[in-house]
């Protein structure tokens, strides 16, 4: 795995993937993965480190949003007790 990818990954995600309607789910994690596709290349980071890193990116996207919704729920819960 290429911990260089994995890193980039990580910080990308936390900078631009937030909660999103599950009727925009598919949409949004498609562009996600195009966007984070395109900025990685960027910085140098191949689409085989990326593969390496996370498998498939708009899987891994999708899973990403799942996350945020999950903490947005949970902290929305939080905020109201």
């Amino acid at each position: 795995m290429s911990r260089r990818a994995a890193d980039y990954l990580h910080g990308w995600i936390a900078t631009h993937v937030s909660h999103v309607s599950p009727a925009r789910k598919l949409d949004e994690g498609e562009r996600l993965a195009k966007a984070c596709r395109r900025s990685a290349q960027e910085q140098g980071i191949s689409e085989a480190e990326l593969a390496s890193a996370c498998g498939d990116l708009g899987t891994y996207m999708l899973q990403a949003l799942d996350e945020a919704a999950e903490h947005d729920a949970m902290r929305s819960q939080y905020e109201s007790d």
